[in-house]
């Protein structure tokens, strides 16, 4: 778990068989996938389901609100349904998309989710 890094970002959870099954950001990449990877994590779908991870770092916290609302949205149009472990549809980010500073992050996850078939 030492190779995660400690800044802002979002990242993708998996279950043993390669289904997404979760979608968060985090201030800090390394302390929250450390606990949802341990025994201490409290969410029981991702305890007991969560795998495998990927990841992507962003430049603040706001470019992870607005990637994870995304990918959140993107799933739900495309299946019907909120990501397995996912218990609430994440806030709104406050920033518009013309704000958004990385776009090219939001074409890598398209990318990312598309390669692993999840769209």
């Amino acid at each position: 778990m030492n190779n995660f890094p400690n800044t802002c970002g979002y990242y993708i959870l998996f279950d043993e068989e390669g289904n997404f099954i979760y979608v968060g950001k985090a201030s800090n990449l390394k302390d929250i996938i450390s606990i949802h990877l341990s025994k201490n994590e409290i969410n029981p779908k991702i305890k007991n389901f969560a795998k495998y991870v990927i990841y992507e770092k962003t430049h603040n916290i706001n470019d992870s609100e607005i990637i994870e609302d995304e990918i959140f949205d993107d799933w739900v149009r495309n299946t019907g349904n909120y990501p397995f472990a996912n218990r609430i549809k994440p806030p709104k980010s406050k920033l518009t998309n013309s704000e958004i500073n990385n776009i090219e992050i939001k074409k890598i996850v398209k990318g990312i989710l598309k390669k692993k078939n999840l769209f």
